[in-house]
């Protein structure tokens, strides 16, 4: 009778211990139209930031735990600018996913984390101190100029026909549109592709 009312009592502690990592997800969202530029300053983390038909910049994530302040979203946006911040505890995993109009400029920087931006026409803007950062141009025509680099890493480019590994790795290219492309990652991987 004891090792079965051990592995019973086992079985409730681990089921409290899973109940608890069970945080339920969290969303902010404003209002915010198509067209305007949208500045983001982010904890380190996995973000995933798509394009919407909706006019809106909405986050959802899921905290690391229930405890009090241990992430912190502030979003802003007022006419045709935006602004999103996100703080955390450190030492914590997070993931956030973020949806924006289809037609945004972007201004990004990133500590740390893996970043993947897609469906977004615009000027980008983006800087990550380490981690692999992938970025669906759509349409590289559509940009007038083009400057990425990588200190350490790899930086794939199939959108412009770019591939290049090591140190100190970039490339800049001109085009015929009115968009801007900047992309920078300390270390870490780079690739800007084109979505069908």
């Amino acid at each position: 009778m004891k090792p079965l009312r051990l592995a019973g009592a086992l079985l409730l502690l681990a089921g409290v211990a899973a109940a608890q990592d069970l945080v339920p997800e969290a969303h902010v969202e404003k209002k915010f139209a198509a067209g305007g530029s949208i500045q983001m300053h982010l904890a380190p983390g996995d973000y995933v930031i798509s394009g919407t038909p909706a006019e809106h910049v909405r986050v959802t994530y899921r905290p690391a735990s229930t405890t009090s302040g241990s992430v912190q979203v502030e979003l802003q946006a007022a006419g045709s600018s935006a602004s999103l911040t996100v703080r955390r505890a450190p030492h914590q995993d997070f993931h956030a996913e973020i949806e924006v109009p289809q037609r945004s400029d972007l201004f990004i920087r990133l500590g740390a984390g893996d970043l993947n931006v897609q469906g977004v026409s615009g000027s980008k803007d983006i800087e990550a101190h380490a981690g692999d950062v992938n970025v669906d141009v759509r349409r590289p025509e559509d940009y007038r100029e083009v400057d990425a680099s990588v200190a350490i890493g790899d930086l794939t480019a199939p959108a412009f026909n770019v591939s290049k590994d090591g140190f100190a790795r970039s490339f800049k290219t001109h085009g015929p549109g009115s968009y801007r492309l900047h992309v920078h990652v300390g270390a870490g991987d780079l690739r800007l592709y084109q979505s069908d």
